[in-house]
């Protein structure tokens, strides 16, 4: 009875603050901020960038929070924070902090 009783309110737990998916976002890369980079294979930094994005015909900037570890690529090869710079990207974040970072642009382009 004790486990049910467990169970259920877990559940109602879950309904009331319910899991937010990850949301993909496409913009325009318009600063960025490096605040750490480690270096090494697998390099990475800590910052933040400020995207644009269209939204129902209008424009809206918002600043993405990028912790260190995040995957930024374009195409197959991976890329630093600061060279996002005017580039299209797909933001996957989640309360604006990124989880994923990839270029938009053609593969044949110049990463």
């Amino acid at each position: 009875m004790k486990k049910k009783t467990i169970l259920l309110a877990a559940a109602l737990i879950q309904l009331t603050f319910p899991v937010q998916a990850d949301e993909r976002i496409e913009g325009s890369v318009l600063d960025t901020t490096v605040t750490y980079c480690e270096g090494g294979k697998h390099a990475s930094c800590i910052g933040r960038l400020t995207l644009q994005r269209d939204v129902d015909g209008r424009r809206e900037t918002m600043t993405i929070r990028v912790p260190l570890g995040t995957p930024i690529s374009c195409g197959a090869d991976a890329m630093f924070l600061h060279r996002l710079r005017g580039r299209t990207v797909i933001v996957t974040e989640d309360a604006r902090v990124a989880k994923a970072i990839e270029t938009v642009e053609a593969p044949t382009s110049a990463c």
